[in-house]
């Protein structure tokens, strides 16, 4: 499909779309992971959000540095769920674009742009529409020299914000072959194999001088006994209060916690809820069944890392 045509139908997808201009803006510190935290001491940056309380009408969300200067912008359908949607920009601490990004429903779509601090062009990707896949296309260094060109040559990559390196050859916009690279921010080292389709045979990632095999990029946070495990306690411990139900107040109640990197859950919350008598359940029954769980902690290249989990509960008709 051509980059016109899946502007175009992204385009359309956003018509019925709009950015409240109404509601205040609430701010909340955000630490080196970029999650939420309580102490200035911790905080990497702020953000400032305007929460929608409409119907089609899109989250706005301003990130800072602490001195100031805009990190990044941008719109979600539920910023409280991570659901971004519209157009991303991120800038350098001297306020020039850094990286230009679009989102629908989640998912990354059309074209990633990355650009150097003096503004010259780094890497564009291209993520096609419905699919999975991505495309390296071009690709610059630093001195300006076209190292990739039309999907094929050699990408030496640092991204835009310093944390990923990465190092491999490029064929029909897949990464081939062997690659290396860093992760600056959890502090470890990798080596990833990849078929001539682009796709991940496996890897190995070095941290603390312990090795970690992979054969997949990113793993979510899951409870170590299951799903169905969570579901079962769940429904033997919830209860759909008396009021709520009478009133016939139902619908789903989203709750977050952070699921540590040993695979600890905390700092529970309800973050979008259907009314007080239901949000107060929620609250209890996820704290009382996540407090002590075993988790397995999400992954990146095979290395565990703190994250932010989101779990909806349920109030319908026939729960007790």
């Amino acid at each position: 499909m051509k980059p016109t045509l899946r502007l175009l139908l992204f385009s359309l997808l956003l018509t019925s779309y709009s950015v409240n201009a109404q509601s205040d803006y609430i701010s909340i510190y955000l630490d080196k992971n970029e999650l939420e935290c309580t102490r200035k001491t911790d905080a990497k940056s702020i953000a400032k959000i305007r929460l929608s309380t409409e119907r089609n009408v899109l989250d706005s969300v301003y990130v800072y540095y602490l001195d100031g200067n805009i990190k990044s912008k941008g719109t979600y359908l539920k910023y409280v769920r991570g659901i971004k949607h519209g157009e991303m920009t991120h800038y350098y601490k001297n306020g020039t674009l850094a990286k230009k990004e679009t989102y629908n429903k989640g998912v990354l779509i059309v074209e990633e742009v990355e650009y150097y601090p003096n503004g010259q062009l780094k890497l564009i990707k291209m993520h096609p529409f419905n699919s999975k896949n991505v495309e390296i296309k071009n690709a610059w260094n630093k001195e300006g020299k076209q190292t990739v060109l039309d999907g094929k040559g050699v990408l030496d990559y640092i991204s835009w914000d310093g944390i990923h390196t990465a190092k491999g050859k490029v064929k029909n916009g897949n990464k081939v072959g062997e690659w290396i690279g860093k992760n600056n921010l959890l502090s470890f080292t990798y080596t990833e194999k990849y078929d001539a389709h682009g796709k991940l045979m496996s890897g190995v990632s070095i941290k603390n001088q312990k090795e970690f095999t992979y054969f997949q990029l990113t793993e979510e946070p899951k409870h170590e006994k299951g799903k169905y495990h969570v579901y079962r306690s769940i429904a033997h411990v919830i209860k759909y209060p008396r009021e709520a139900k009478n009133g016939e107040v139902k619908g789903k109640v989203y709750t977050r916690m952070y699921i540590s990197e040993k695979g600890d859950a905390y700092n529970f919350k309800v973050v979008e809820g259907i009314g007080p008598r239901c949000d107060k359940e929620a609250f209890r029954v996820i704290s009382l069944v996540f407090k002590d769980a075993n988790m397995i902690p999400a992954k990146t290249r095979g290395v565990a890392f703190e994250s932010v989990y989101i779990f909806p509960l349920s109030f319908k008709v026939g729960l007790e």
